[in-house]
């Protein structure tokens, strides 16, 4: 219903009343309206200060005071314990052979424990912090933050000296690739070739720029050998490789080694984009022509030779055969981690981005995956350092992957809350998830192995019945021109508040479709193998969504949706902590911690 319709009704209907919302002829609020307002807005200002004392004071007897100033927000008293707040597999043996996680029943009560639940997510009060136990770190101070621990056991002129260098050294990277006519970055996306063994030989151990540059020019040097006009005309590098050793491979058809790569690499995506550029500029080249075809011819006696992914000529090191991206940087020095988060416009990769940006001092690659799945796969496979994933997921991989809980040792840590959204057409008279029928509504439960489809999985584990539903896979702006246009449809969708999808939708289809309550108050009851809650009961706020929200009173008054949420959790593999040790395990926390407040607005929880 469009507000324009409401706010015709709704004058309408205090007319018909007589003004029964009366103001009083001074100008102040009647009783009936202040009634309206929150108990928190009513209270006098002393009254709601010594409120929050006294709730400052709870927190602090709960966790103790460095953790509860951490969990209020002041960076500087922040601690490890607080930051990694979700038991896990760190240092644990499998739990599987006793038992296995807890399903909700809708029998059981929901909990009427006092304990919260945040402390039942805490590790702080079961054992010891993974990070303390590991850290070289001693005393509280060290815990915090902000307080200047960057800069700990580093000069200020060595930290000078460490960036000019670092900047010097990517001036000359800068400087060769505008080189090359065509720009290209295909050669640091490791998703490409993260099970390519010749990249992440090249890759371990990477040098600086100035070092890669020096030893390529030596080497071909060495050899008289100087890159053709044409050669400048395309990319500095295709796929993994670098561009002149493609190139370098024309003027050497007297060397089988050399000509062996065409065949080795033949199905090797950069090796075939090179070919193709190599086509292009041969149209108007005779000589590039000529050297083409004796290539094939050289390569053509090759037939028959079982093909090596790993080959290269004898002599010739990844150094020389890859691309500056993959086996250099500007600063060696650097810690490296990647971090696989989501879709790109989700907001699994925009928390990647502000992390990103917060650890200046790091060599951060960032990339986009399907979801929570293909991250744990990854981790699972020693590919990734660290990622992204909604706890619901994590839950039932390990149910339906026992095997991989070794895999998956690492450290979690709770980042912001994710809501599980039931987008329903206005006319279909559904008022709860409750109301769906398995032989009458479909589901799109979003593309397929994405986070929501997976949550409904999730759902299945809790309750059978939800595996009754027929559901469909479609991207969610299909998905929502589906269920606009047929009341028999439904869309689930998993995300922080304030998406841009929604958003969008609120926009395009909010007189159309509503969005409805998923009012499983028995799932709160389910916990996962290490005890961590995997769903809360909570409300989407007041027109959060507005059109999507339907109050009573037409709209205006109250429009929150009951729903269950998730967490949106970081694991951080224990190999990449055991690799760089304490120091840059501290710059990680201080830019999580800033990280989780600058995203925490952005998902509607500030």
């Amino acid at each position: 219903m469009s507000r324009h319709v409401k706010l015709v009704m709704m004058t309408g209907l205090l007319v018909l009343t007589g003004g029964f919302l009366q103001i009083s002829p001074g100008g102040k609020r009647s009783d009936t309206t202040d009634r309206l307002r929150s108990a928190d807005h009513a209270l006098p200002l002393t009254e709601s200060a010594d409120n929050a004392d006294r709730a400052i004071r709870q927190v602090t007897d709960l966790f103790g005071p460095e953790e509860a100033y951490a969990r209020r927000g002041f960076g500087g008293f922040r601690s490890s314990r607080s930051l990694w707040n979700r038991r896990s597999s760190f240092g644990r043996r499998s739990p599987f052979s006793r038992r296995s996680s807890t399903t909700a029943t809708r029998q059981t009560p929901a909990r009427s424990t006092g304990q919260s639940a945040t402390a039942a997510r805490s590790t702080s009060t079961r054992q010891p912090s993974a990070t303390a136990a590991r850290s070289t770190r001693a005393g509280g101070a060290v815990s915090g933050a902000s307080t200047g621990r960057a800069t700990a056991r580093s000069s200020t002129m060595g930290r000078r000296v460490q960036s000019e260098t670092a900047r010097s050294s990517l001036a000359t990277h800068q400087s060769r690739q505008a080189g090359f006519a065509r720009s290209s970055n295909s050669a640091a996306n490791t998703s490409s070739y993260r099970d390519n063994a010749l990249y992440n030989r090249g890759s371990q151990n990477r040098t600086s720029y100035d070092n890669y540059y020096a030893g390529r020019d030596r080497y071909y040097g060495g050899m008289g050998w100087g890159a053709p006009g044409y050669a400048f005309m395309s990319y500095p590098s295709f796929g993994m490789w670098d561009a002149l050793f493609m190139w370098s491979m024309l003027d050497m058809m007297s060397s089988r080694r050399h000509y062996a790569v065409a065949h080795h690499h033949a199905n090797d995506p950069g090796y075939k984009e090179w070919r193709g550029e190599a086509e292009r500029l041969a149209e108007d080249n005779a000589e590039l022509r000529a050297k083409l075809d004796e290539l094939d011819k050289q390569v053509a006696t090759l037939e028959g030779t079982p093909r090596d992914p790993n080959y290269l000529p004898p002599g010739v090191t990844p150094a020389i055969a890859l691309a500056a991206e993959v086996v250099a940087t500007a600063d060696p020095n650097q810690p490296r981690i990647t971090v696989n988060t989501g879709v790109e416009n989700g907001n699994y990769h925009r928390f990647g981005q502000i992390l990103q940006s917060h650890l200046p001092d790091f060599d951060v690659m960032l990339e986009t995956t399907a979801g929570s799945e293909e991250n744990l796969n990854n981790l699972v496979q020693n590919q990734v350092d660290a990622i992204l994933v909604q706890s619901d997921i994590l839950n039932s991989y390990l149910r339906k992957n026992p095997g991989a809980e070794d895999q998956l040792v690492g450290l979690q840590s709770t980042l912001y809350t994710e809501y599980v959204q039931l987008i329903v057409n206005e006319d279909g008279g559904i008022a709860s998830i409750s109301d769906l029928e398995p032989n009458t509504h479909i589901v799109y439960v979003g593309p397929r192995g994405s986070g929501t489809h997976r949550a409904w999985e999730g759902f299945v584990l809790q309750d059978p019945r939800y595996g009754e539903f027929n559901t469909r896979f479609a991207s969610y702006d299909e998905a929502l021109r589906q269920v606009a246009g047929n009341a028999g449809s439904v869309m689930l969708f998993v995300a922080g508040l304030n998406s841009e999808l929604l958003k969008e939708a609120d926009s395009q289809y909010g007189s159309q479709l509503s969005m409805v309550a998923v009012d499983e108050h028995y799932f709160s009851t389910a916990v996962d193998q290490f005890g961590n809650t995997i769903y809360e009961v909570a409300t989407i706020p007041h027109e959060t969504y507005p059109e999507l929200q339907e109050g009573w009173l037409f709209g205006y008054l109250d429009s929150s949706v009951e729903t269950l949420t998730v967490d949106a959790v970081l694991i951080l593999s224990k190999r990449w902590v055991d690799t760089y040790g304490s120091k840059p395990m501290t710059l990680f926390e201080d830019a999580l911690w800033r990280s989780m407040d600058d995203i925490k607005p952005i998902v509607g929880e500030e």
